[in-house]
């Protein structure tokens, strides 16, 4: 059984009440996980286990690979999805997300600094200079 079919269905629901409101996903999701919601099957012998005993799984989003070394979609919501995703290692770059929500560490290390760059001249739409500055970590 997926694990995460509990917390993709609770989240499934809350964006519904919302009509889909793109920028409440973010808070509903982070309210999920912030009240207790990461399913305690969650790790990763039991996910790959479901993986290799599902009969059926959902959709596959990232068959490429780009965000992780595995990344794994485990449910698949009307318009949303939620993905594990696997490193087997990680080097510390400085980097955006590119997508909206929420995520929670199932297992590792992680960490988070927040930089802002300010602008002092652009040479061409790829070649920016500036100054960065540490937010906080």
């Amino acid at each position: 059984m997926n694990c995460f079919a509990p917390i993709g269905r609770r989240i499934d629901e809350a964006w519904l009440a919302c009509n889909y409101d793109e920028e409440a996903l973010p808070e509903i999701a982070a309210q999920a996980l912030q009240e207790g919601a990461i399913p305690t099957g969650a790790r990763a012998l039991e996910i790959l286990r479901w993986l290799a005993q599902a009969t059926a799984i959902p959709l596959q989003i990232d068959l490429e690979g780009k965000f992780s070394d595995l990344p794994l979609t485990v449910y698949q919501g009307r318009h949303f999805f939620i993905q594990v995703l696997f490193w087997m290692s990680g080097t510390t770059i400085i980097h955006e997300h590119g997508f909206s929500g929420a995520f929670a560490l199932l297992a590792g290390r992680s960490l988070e600094t927040r930089y802002h760059f300010e602008l002092v001249k652009r040479t061409s739409r790829h070649l920016l200079f500036g100054e960065l500055r540490r937010l906080g970590a």
